[in-house]
């Protein structure tokens, strides 16, 4: 165990004793971040027949966000509801696509 090891907890640092991993507990966003609290949020789409991955998916990823912007989750179950949507949405950052 190195000295930037605390019992089973992940070392402090990135391996080079300079760059900190993670922020200290409670030191929230990084201030390069605040500013994109006013940028639009990030879109999902989830296309799958079974409406269950579309439940656990907005359970899981409802409350997230990256880089300080919220998920904007869109979906839809069929094939032909999925060409509408790539369609009319111009700006999908991540497609889940029959996810299991």
């Amino acid at each position: 165990m190195n000295d930037a090891t605390v019992g089973n907890e992940l070392p402090a640092t990135g391996g080079d004793g300079e760059q900190p991993l993670f922020a200290p507990a409670g030191a929230g966003a990084p201030a390069q971040h605040e500013a994109s609290r006013t940028s639009p949020p990030w879109t999902v789409a989830v296309i799958d027949d079974d409406k269950a991955v579309h439940s656990v998916s907005r359970l899981v990823l409802g409350d997230s966000s990256f880089k300080g912007r919220p998920l904007r989750i869109l979906s839809e179950y069929s094939g032909d509801g999925a060409r509408r949507l790539l369609r009319d949405e111009n700006d999908i950052s991540v497609l889940l696509l029959d996810v299991v």
